[in-house]
């Protein structure tokens, strides 16, 4: 949308570079330890690069480095949103989940183990082919909720809004922490998200809206974060990415910010098992 003033058009927008991409990313870490204790630095990362990222831990043991790695063939997915409007607390359920492996430690992990499989099967499929994932996705959606349902963290809202959906043919899963908050719903991979799956993502956003949650049509694997910058008329779009020692010094503040993140998660943990 334009900006309303006269002699500018609409916004240009540019990618940041990667020293302030990674500022950026250390910010949102900072404010996701604050609000979740231990975050492992997935949602801030996959906000700030865009795209899609799958997180992988370099050790079975505690405190272990994480690593990200962007999914390269990801395919474009369009996903009905629900939130169910219930709030919820991140660090209660994952001390949740926390005391359920605690107290069941191999059934615990057996069920980590079967999302993981759920994870590598959904990559096999977007790297394969569109009709594939969209042959497997929804099966692959309903497995993993269920996994999350048996690990504690769904509720009554998210499975009422998993029931409505299903009864317009869309597979639904929980998303983020759980508890409450939202639920996503396969609409279709690529052309499969128009015409009758279209169809039944407005019949199903009109039953889930008619009971009091929000639903938003929107789709997986946008861009991350960018500049959007008012051009005035005829100037030229482009934003110059940092360079020299505005780049130094927007890396060094990410360094400094990272590590400052990092400390509070590390105590944050030291707390937890204490």
């Amino acid at each position: 949308a334009g900006t309303g003033e006269e002699g500018c058009r609409e916004a240009e927008t540019s990618t940041p570079s990667s020293a302030a991409r990674e500022l950026i990313n250390g910010w949102a870490y900072c404010a996701e330890c604050i609000l979740h204790g231990t975050p492992s630095g997935l949602d801030n990362a996959v906000s700030c690069e865009g795209g899609g990222m799958r997180l992988q831990r370099a050790g079975r043991e505690s405190g272990a480095a994480l690593r990200f790695e962007p999914i390269a063939s990801l395919r474009p997915m369009t996903v009905l949103v629900t939130n169910t409007n219930v709030p919820r607390s991140t660090r209660r359920l994952v001390a949740k989940v926390r005391a359920l492996r605690d107290a069941q430690p191999a059934l615990t992990e057996a069920l980590f183990g079967a999302v993981a499989s759920v994870a590598e099967a959904f990559l096999a499929a977007t790297a394969s082919s569109e009709a594939r994932l969209s042959a497997e996705l929804p099966e692959l959606v309903r497995i993993n909720h269920g996994l999350l349902v048996s690990l504690g963290v769904s509720g009554a809202a998210l499975e009422d809004v998993v029931a409505t959906a299903a009864e317009h043919g869309l597979a639904t899963k929980l998303t983020g922490a759980g508890g409450g908050g939202c639920a996503i719903s396969v609409v279709g991979v690529g052309g499969a998200a128009r015409g009758e799956a279209s169809k039944s993502a407005d019949a199903a956003r009109r039953r889930l809206e008619a009971k009091g949650y929000n639903c938003h049509l929107t789709s997986v694997g946008g861009d991350g974060v960018l500049y959007h910058a008012p051009q005035a008329a005829g100037e030229t779009a482009a934003r110059a990415a940092p360079s020299g020692g505005l780049a130094r010094a927007a890396a060094a503040a990410a360094a400094v910010v990272v590590a400052a993140a990092l400390a509070a998660a590390a105590a944050a943990r030291s707390h937890a098992t204490a």
